[in-house]
């Protein structure tokens, strides 16, 4: 989840006043990396955040590339997923504004060619450009609010990409697993056997595997919790299921209404999310925020 990158898309990312092309970019933001990069929901998750059609969806999301607003990220983060199921991956650059794309909006039309042959002084005179503007140069609108003689800033250097290592899974993936009604352990095997035999990097581990969670859980291709025994595990105020879901430990567990009642609603066979929805508490996205 990026916070920047869904305050960006709601409040500076160029929409062209188009409501279902903002929610689809807010939902990208969510599911992109702390930078806007590396978001790849299904079309089936935007089609159900934006209540609209797929076919919607991928008419809003040609619309948002054409507006410089997302872009095609790293196909590789994805590569885990079965080939007929995987989704595209997006960047969202955040470097693009509404001031700064006013020509290429999701709802205009593409910008007018420029006549690189002809000099300065003519262009000056042929259209409505200052010689303020054509300091910026064709492919920048000028924006006002900047100072000519200011030196823009560097383009920020994309994050290191690296293999699995030794990287695990922490409290956060187990209580969002938990949550999931999924085996943490069991999910993390299969994961890290993917990201070996095809040799898959990433910039961020921690969110490539809420991904693998979420997105398995969609697709029903994850391995649902059981008790080590076999045998069906009956939900206790202090089991670790429920403690995982209230974000609490051996220590502080108490048998108060809220662990008692959410250990019967599991113990109906709904799933940790249902339960949590029931109680008015917060679900998966909370918890797999860092």
């Amino acid at each position: 989840m990026s916070l920047r990158s869904m305050l960006w898309a709601l409040n500076e990312a160029p929409t062209g006043k188009d409501a279902t092309a903002k929610v689809i970019l807010i939902a990208l933001g969510d599911y992109a990396n702390p930078d806007g990069t590396g978001a790849y929901p299904s079309l089936a998750t935007l089609s159900r955040i934006a209540e609209v059609s797929r076919r919607t969806v991928q008419y809003k999301l040609r619309l948002l590339e054409r507006s410089g607003a997302i872009r095609h990220g790293d196909q590789r983060l994805a590569s885990y997923l079965p080939g007929n199921h995987r989704p595209t991956v997006w960047d969202l650059n955040l470097r693009t504004t509404r001031h700064r794309a006013e020509d290429t909006t999701v709802t205009g039309a593409d910008p007018a060619p420029v006549d690189v042959h002809r000099d300065a002084a003519s262009a000056v005179q042929g259209c409505n450009h200052s010689p303020v503007d054509m300091q910026h140069g064709a492919h920048e609108p000028y924006n006002p609010t900047n100072n000519p003689g200011e030196r823009l800033p560097h383009r920020r250097r994309r994050p290191t990409m690296s293999g699995i290592g030794d990287w695990r899974p922490d409290s956060a993936h187990h209580a969002l697993a938990t949550t999931l009604g999924l085996d943490c352990d069991a999910e993390f095997a299969k994961f890290r056997d993917r990201c070996l035999s095809s040799a898959q990097v990433s910039a961020d581990w921690d969110a490539s595997f809420r991904n693998w969670l979420r997105r398995g859980l969609e697709l029903n291709l994850t391995v649902k919790a059981r008790h080590p025994s076999g045998h069906a595990h009956t939900h206790t105020w202090k089991c670790t299921h429920v403690l995982a879901l209230l974000r609490r430990d051996e220590e502080n567990a108490t048998p108060d209404g809220l662990a008692v009642t959410l250990a019967k609603l599991l113990n109906t066979g709904i799933t940790g999310i249902q339960a949590l929805q029931r109680l008015g508490l917060p679900t998966d996205d909370d918890l797999s925020t860092p």
